[in-house]
């Protein structure tokens, strides 16, 4: 009798621990990857569009980050580039083009089609638009692979085609941008090489730049060049080397009246 209720108890026990781990069951679906692909017929024209993708970032409800790769052949010339995207839920329901980290053109001159997002909260979207016409005489087909850097809930397929030459601004990448180095071999870590930050302000060695580019070190140059055009800088006019003789010419009065 003892046993049976030994048995019994260890019974219970198991069922209970089983139902608190089907409590604690995480139901998040998280879909990381998506390939599909887009055919612009032959004569397209810049600006000519295809919406294939909405997607669902899971993040605050409405954050990600993407990774956008396209490629694309024609007569055998192949051409690839790889796309970054940061949605936020406080981003404007805009198109703009998504920055690219590479771009492998035709022959490493032409480039025909680009990534642009729209990061309306709730409906955020990808398409393919053409940038350049090259070899536009046939058919393209653009294959697209997207992965979600962090979390992703759906992928939902589109194909919403039209013509779009008004988009001027990219889409930022990140808020900013810091590169770090080190050796792999060492436990002293890595520093910071390089900063951007919001204003586009580039600091190498400096995490905080004040200037467009601030350096912390010594800069070793073959060659600079310095020229007024389009600057606002008159150190280097004609007029300046004349109120530079006038200045000299005071001080060293002053320095024979003192």
């Amino acid at each position: 009798m003892k046993k049976n209720l030994s048995i019994l108890a260890l019974i219970i026990l198991f069922c209970l621990k089983a139902s608190a781990k089907i409590i604690h069951i995480d139901t998040t679906i998280d879909v990381n990857e998506y390939e599909s692909s887009v055919t612009f017929p032959a004569g397209y024209n810049i600006g000519d569009y295809i919406e294939f993708v909405r997607v669902n970032p899971l993040s605050a409800g409405a954050s990600g980050n993407y990774q956008i790769s396209i490629h694309y052949t024609e007569d055998g010339i192949a051409s690839a580039a790889t796309h970054l995207a940061s949605i936020s839920h406080s981003n404007p329901p805009l198109w703009r083009e998504v920055g690219r980290v590479n771009n492998n053109a035709y022959v490493g001159v032409y480039t025909n089609f680009t990534v642009d997002c729209n990061t309306e909260f709730g409906n955020s979207r990808f398409r393919i638009r053409t940038v350049g016409t090259h070899a536009s005489n046939r058919s393209i087909t653009v294959y697209i692979r997207i992965t979600s850097i962090n979390s992703n809930g759906s992928f939902t397929a589109l194909n919403s085609k039209g013509n779009d030459s008004t988009v001027l601004n990219f889409l930022p990448m990140t808020c900013e941008w810091d590169l770090y180095v080190g050796n792999n071999f060492t436990s002293t870590g890595a520093s910071l090489a390089i900063k951007a930050i919001q204003n586009g302000n580039v600091g190498i060695g400096i995490s905080n730049p004040k200037n467009k580019l601030d350096v912390n070190g010594i800069i070793h140059s073959k060659e600079v060049k310095v020229d007024m055009d389009g600057w606002s800088d008159f150190v280097f006019t004609k007029e300046y080397n004349f109120l530079f003789e006038l200045f000299f010419k005071r001080e060293l009065m002053l320095i024979f009246v003192s």
